[in-house]
């Protein structure tokens, strides 16, 4: 985990759960992120992209139902029930994704009709339509993915967000999510190269136990498991929730 916290004194401190500056991680990259591509191209890294194996150009796919029964599905095929079940999910109570969350870069910018539904679970919504069986499973399979757990453990509004960040397709999210890699050294690469430039406080190896919403709602309190407090007008938290 770590966490971006910008002080009122105006400096900004990285906080990081465990591990040090040398961790590899790995990014896959799209040319929907513009913002990470001129990132990576200040640092001279956007020569180092390359597709992610299995991937690029996919002919086949295999999905193994919860019966345990194996079924051999064209990418095609696939894509075409994915972006069928999808246009189901999200269109709810006459409601369609565009006017669930008009501005996907920023949700919580009004309207915000998507919040009436943000207690439901993925696999909530998938109960509530009407489809073929298989096709449901297939759909909640892919969508497993955005969280690397089960449909019944990914927020509807977190789906949906995917689903409309990528231009309403569901398809087109998980292709952005993973096309492209950058090569020799992964995230780390950039991730060292931004920090190179970097001026502010560095914590690592800080457990947070607790991050409260001060009442003033104007300030936010870090609380470590040594028992530090770190008070913050707003914290970037990078894990996914």
């Amino acid at each position: 985990m770590a966490l971006w916290v910008p002080s009122p004194g105006g400096n900004v401190a990285l906080v990081a759960g465990g591990g040090n500056r040398q961790n590899h991680i790995l990014i896959l990259f799209y040319r929907n992120q513009p913002h990470v591509y001129a990132e990576l191209s200040r640092y001279g890294l956007h020569k180092n992209l390359k597709t992610s194996a299995g991937t690029a150009a996919c002919e086949k796919s295999y999905f193994k139902a919860p019966d345990g029964t194996l079924h051999d599905i064209s990418f095609e095929e696939n894509c075409a029930i994915v972006e069928r079940i999808s246009e189901k999910c999200f269109t709810i109570d006459g409601l369609t994704s565009r006017d669930l969350m008009p501005y996907p870069y920023e949700p919580f910018r009004e309207p915000v009709r998507w919040k009436k539904y943000d207690k439901m679970s993925a696999k909530e919504r998938m109960d509530q339509i009407e489809a073929p069986q298989l096709e449901k499973e297939i759909w909640e399979a892919l969508v497993s993915t955005i969280g690397d757990a089960p449909a019944e453990d990914i927020g509807f509004a977190e789906a949906l967000r995917w689903y409309t960040l990528a231009g309403h397709s569901m398809c087109r999210a998980i292709e952005i999510a993973g096309t492209y890699k950058i090569g020799k050294g992964g995230m780390t690469s950039l991730a060292s190269a931004i920090l190179d430039e970097y001026n502010g406080d560095l914590l690592f190896n800080t457990v947070i136990e607790l991050i409260t919403q001060m009442p003033d709602n104007e300030t936010v309190r870090l609380t470590t498991s040594n028992g530090r407090s770190l008070t913050s007008k707003s914290v970037i938290c990078t894990i996914p929730l």
